[in-house]
C-alpha cells in the first residue's frame, strides 16, 4: 500500500489475519519488475527486507537480494508507465516520463 496507492482503499479495513487475492491484469514480467522496483525502494529504508523470500518458496539468487535498481528499457517503458499510473506509483510515472 505504501508504494501502490491503488490498493490503499481496498485493503485499509483488512486485518493481518484476513486473506485476499490479487488479480494481475498486466504482463506478469512487468508486475515482477514493479515488485523488484518496490523492493529496491524499500531497501533504501529497510536493508534487511527480503521481499521475494516472502512470495516464493525457493527464492532465486538474482531476486532474493536485488541490490540494484531495475532498469527501465525502451521496449517495456510504456507497459511500466501504464501500470505505474494505474497502480498509483507517482515516482515511477515520473521516471518513465
Amino acid at each position: 500500500m505504501k508504494y501502490m496507492k491503488y490498493f490503499e482503499s481496498a485493503l485499509k479495513n483488512m486485518t493481518d489475519s484476513d486473506d485476499f487475492d490479487i488479480s494481475v491484469h498486466c504482463d506478469i514480467k512487468i508486475f515482477e519488475w514493479l515488485l523488484l522496483y518496490i523492493e529496491f525502494e524499500e531497501k533504501k529504508i529497510n536493508p534487511r527486507i527480503k521481499f521475494f523470500e516472502v512470495i516464493e518458496d525457493k527464492p532465486t539468487s538474482d531476486k532474493s537480494s536485488h541490490k540494484t535498481k531495475p532498469e527501465i528499457t525502451a521496449p517495456e517503458v510504456i507497459s511500466i508507465l501504464i501500470s505505474a499510473e494505474y497502480l498509483k506509483i507517482p515516482n515511477l510515472v515520473d521516471e518513465c516520463l
